[in-house]
């Protein structure tokens, strides 16, 4: 999770990169306001040793839908691809 600024302000492990203002992941979305939605591409992560695909969300607030920060997830596309294609199909 990223605030109005680009800091992250929350996740789900350490991390060197705190600042995500720089990133596609907060231009495409806390800039261009509520309900806007980011997927990036496809990257191999070192850190977990698979090919993610981050896809980003603004978050707004719930008493005037003011855009208040964002959330990424990243999603293991191996497992992803798995689930979708039963290897008995």
């Amino acid at each position: 999770m990223f605030d109005a600024r680009g800091v992250n302000v929350g996740q789900s492990q350490p991390t060197s990169d705190y600042w995500q203002g720089d990133e596609a992941k907060y231009s495409q979305t806390y800039l261009q306001g509520n309900g806007a939605m980011f997927i990036d591409d496809i990257n191999y992560d070192a850190s977990t040793r698979n090919f993610l695909v981050q896809v980003s969300l603004t978050i707004s607030s719930a008493a005037n839908d003011n855009p208040i920060g964002g959330v990424t997830i990243g999603i293991d596309i191996e497992k992803a691809l798995m689930t979708y294609y039963s290897p008995n199909e």
